[in-house]
């Protein structure tokens, strides 16, 4: 299930950010907020960063270098996070929702 979650939310940022208009930012910043989710889920189930991060570096060798700078800064919010044994929803949704407000300010500039 973690290889799943981890497979998704990289598959959601392999493109670049270079948004055009507001419809195009707005499903940038959607992805934003999906991917946050997941890696906060993975961080909050106690999946190590060391094997997060060979991940991230495996799928993205090679590939758009903006989508892995991006999903690099997120994973590293995530685990500067502590890991709860409760109000793990709580901890997920408030992540997820403070990248997807501070996407959308940013593409808003």
């Amino acid at each position: 299930m973690k290889k799943y979650i981890f497979l998704t939310i990289t598959l959601l940022l392999t493109f670049s950010l270079q948004a055009k208009n507001s419809e195009s930012s707005l499903k940038y910043c959607l992805n934003i907020e999906k991917a946050s989710e997941a890696i906060m889920k993975l961080r909050q189930a106690g999946y190590p960063l060391q094997k997060t991060m060979e991940t991230h570096r495996r799928f993205f060798k090679g590939n758009d270098s903006f989508s892995s700078d991006v999903m690099e800064k997120l994973i590293f919010k995530a685990y500067q996070t502590p890991k709860y044994e409760y109000k793990k929803e709580e901890i997920i949704n408030e992540f997820k929702n403070k990248n997807y407000l501070q996407c959308l300010i940013q593409t808003r500039e």
